[in-house]
């Protein structure tokens, strides 16, 4: 009973939340999040901020002390401009450049798309563009462990970007294999997250878990990867990069197609932060 009062609390604070920044212009609650994000998130949180303090230098071993604070705060800032700019995310879309410099979006058009991004620039924004090329659009998430706040952020996604949120099942699996049969889909994952069912390959250096998902699916149904990164860019304006697909020769041996493929998509992951690491989510527990 206590854990349910908890969790009815939270999801209450959180329609609070997003009723009170849905009536502010995006622009003011963005701005806001992201100057309280970098203030406080790393002094609320001081053993995780230590980490990812430590981590930033781990995988840039040339930047000093107080570089690697500063990237963490402004991650931490991006993160909470994220947060506050879900109420209203769907005036972004003016602000939206959309750059496809190889021609990757006609591609998608007329076949099933796997894409995967990262929790980097605005990601809540990245699949926004994908949703009307297909029949079904889906994301795949992590769900919160709160049910409540599952639901509310399954239904503001669905409402506000016209995409259908899941977690991934043996149930669901089966269902995405047969629906791929009849008509075409785009399923699109943010895959810069720690998971139990993932197999660990390199990232900056280090082994991590990665989900084998999305490599699983591309081989089964020999479609490609498909890269996309959200960047913020000054003056409240954000590019969604599309990039060249990623495709492997199968080799016969299916462990190692796997493995080739989850590491090609860490690798590119691994290049986005390199070009900002401050826009990527540190707090991850990614190691």
């Amino acid at each position: 009973m206590k854990k349910k009062i908890i969790n009815l609390c939270e999801a209450g604070l959180a329609y609070i939340f997003y009723g009170i920044f849905r009536l502010l212009p995006v622009r003011v609650g963005s701005s806001m999040g992201y100057s309280l994000g970098k203030a406080l998130i790393p002094i609320f949180i001081k053993k995780r901020a230590v980490v990812a303090v430590a981590n930033i230098q781990l995988a840039f071993p040339e930047k000093s002390l107080a570089e690697a604070r500063e990237i963490f705060a402004k991650s931490c800032g991006y993160f909470a401009a994220s947060v506050f700019e879900i109420p209203r995310i769907t005036d972004l879309e003016s602000r939206i450049t959309f750059v496809d410099e190889h021609n990757t979006f006609e591609t998608m058009k007329n076949s099933t798309s796997l894409v995967f991004s990262a929790h980097y620039g605005c990601w809540e924004i990245f699949s926004s563009r994908f949703v009307s090329i297909a029949d079904s659009s889906y994301s795949i998430y992590k769900s919160p462990k709160n049910p409540y706040l599952a639901k509310f952020f399954a239904k503001i996604r669905d409402n506000d970007a016209g995409m259908k949120m899941i977690t991934l099942n043996k149930q669901r699996l089966v269902s995405l294999n047969n629906e791929i049969k009849n008509k075409n889909i785009n399923i699109n994952m943010l895959v810069d997250q720690k998971v139990k069912e993932g197999i660990a390959v390199d990232f900056f250096g280090r082994p991590a878990l990665t989900s084998t998902f999305l490599p699983l699916f591309a081989l089964k149904h020999n479609l490609p990867l498909i890269p996309v990164r959200v960047v913020r860019r000054k003056d409240f304006k954000f590019d969604i990069i599309l990039e060249k697909p990623i495709n492997i020769e199968k080799t016969g041996d299916k462990e190692k197609d796997i493995e080739s493929l989850t590491q090609l998509m860490n690798k590119k992951i691994e290049e986005w932060v390199r070009d900002d690491p401050s826009q990527w989510f540190w707090l991850h527990k990614r190691w």
